[in-house]
């Protein structure tokens, strides 16, 4: 690893609580994992990942007055809740205290608790990674969200905020502008959300078929049960084909083909028919004209029997 990375880790081990820096440690991994994944710097997801909570530590008066005196924006929410400079303000640490020039990776530490709308694929990972290292605890759809992490990266992005906006509303917290603008950019393309919604609601199906009632019950087997060991070992190999068969008495639909003997009876019952005609007890004097007008004849109304209505769809 880095040279210059395990001296960053060294520090903030000192400055960091326990819990703090096992937690920087797996965002660092996290993000480096889904770096490789999303072909992404490896190095700059290191960083990021490493620094992201650099100033998570300092007490919230501190916090405070240090964003006064590097000239860092506070506003009205971040004064009521101080724990959301650190971010802003670590982001500024790394520049200056840690030495991190590079743009990327000050804006994805900068972006790690609130987002913003227009993310680079580097702030992504970051602010996806603080959700879901292994060591953070488990909350609702964790596995899911992990998951998509992976496989989607704008889908997992989308859930997490919005699953955020959830909690703290439900909470009564305070919301960061920030968070909310986010989430409103990466919901407005309608096509992309209502894409995410089926996919979100994909993931959550649970395939638990739900009981009969008795009334329905009744309805499809009747107040006598016929069995016979034949469909005792259906049930017993596939209830549902069980119901299909003996409930709703469903049978496979019977597929029509012209096969050659269909074709033979029909010929033959054009022949039949052609020398019953009074028309045809002379055929020493009929024409081939006429012959082939009294065929065609037939043949019309043979198609319009029920029997033959295969010849009249079949574009052959």
């Amino acid at each position: 690893m880095d040279e210059k990375i395990l001296k960053i880790q060294h520090t903030l081990k000192k400055e960091l609580d326990e819990n703090r820096y096992h937690h920087t440690l797996g965002v660092m991994y996290t993000s480096a994992s889904m770096a490789m994944r999303y072909d992404v710097d490896v190095q700059k997801a290191l960083y990021a990942g490493l620094l992201h909570d650099c100033a998570k530590c300092i007490p919230s008066d501190k916090k405070i007055r240090l964003c006064e005196k590097y000239g860092l924006p506070v506003s009205s929410v971040e004064k009521e809740n101080p724990s959301l400079l650190h971010a802003r303000l670590g982001a500024y640490l790394a520049h200056e205290k840690y030495g991190v020039k590079d743009e990327e990776i000050i804006c994805a530490i900068e972006s790690h608790t609130t987002g913003r709308p227009g993310m680079s694929m580097l702030e992504k990972i970051v602010y996806i990674a603080d959700y879901i290292e292994p060591g953070r605890r488990e909350l609702p759809n964790m596995a899911d969200v992990r998951r998509l992490a992976f496989q989607n990266i704008d889908e997992c992005l989308y859930r997490i905020l919005k699953d955020s906006l959830v909690y703290l509303n439900s909470r009564k917290i305070a919301v960061d502008p920030m968070t909310q603008k986010t989430y409103d950019y990466y919901k407005k393309d309608t096509e992309w959300n209502t894409k995410l919604e089926q996919n979100l609601k994909g993931l959550n199906y649970t395939n638990i078929p739900e009981k009969i009632e008795q009334t329905n019950i009744d309805k499809l087997y009747g107040n006598t049960i016929k069995t016979s060991v034949s469909r005792l070992e259906q049930y017993s190999a596939c209830p549902f084909s069980y119901y299909i068969k003996y409930g709703l008495k469903l049978s496979e639909r019977d597929i029509f083909k012209i096969q050659t003997i269909d074709t033979g009876n029909f010929m033959h019952d054009v022949i039949d028919d052609f020398f019953g005609m009074e028309e045809a007890k002379d055929i020493k004097n009929i024409t081939d004209e006429q012959i082939e007008k009294i065929v065609n004849r037939i043949i019309d109304q043979k198609l319009e029997l029920k029997k033959n209505y295969i010849y009249k769809c079949s574009k052959k």
